[in-house]
């Protein structure tokens, strides 16, 4: 059986999956790392670019090798080659 027909595309790409539920919580999977991060910006490097997360009262609740959780006000989310 081929896993690719079964598995959503981002997990057999490795593309960043987000998820972004209002303004407060943000989930973050198959990220490549932290950059850099205050309670302003956060900032994770993905296969395809960069992930950047601005707000205020900014908290990274979770990092871990398969994802990261940030909560606060979050404000602006972009995505750089």
């Amino acid at each position: 059986m081929l896993f690719n027909s079964v598995l959503p595309p981002e997990t057999v790409s490795g593309t960043p999956r987000m998820i972004l539920t209002g303004d407060h919580h943000l989930l973050v999977e198959s990220h490549c790392g932290l950059i850099s991060y205050s309670d302003t910006c956060l900032m994770l490097r993905a296969k395809q670019g960069l992930i950047t997360c601005r707000g205020k009262d900014l908290i990274l609740t979770r990092l871990s090798a398969d994802d990261a959780i940030i909560t606060g006000s979050i404000q602006a989310l972009e995505i750089k080659p």
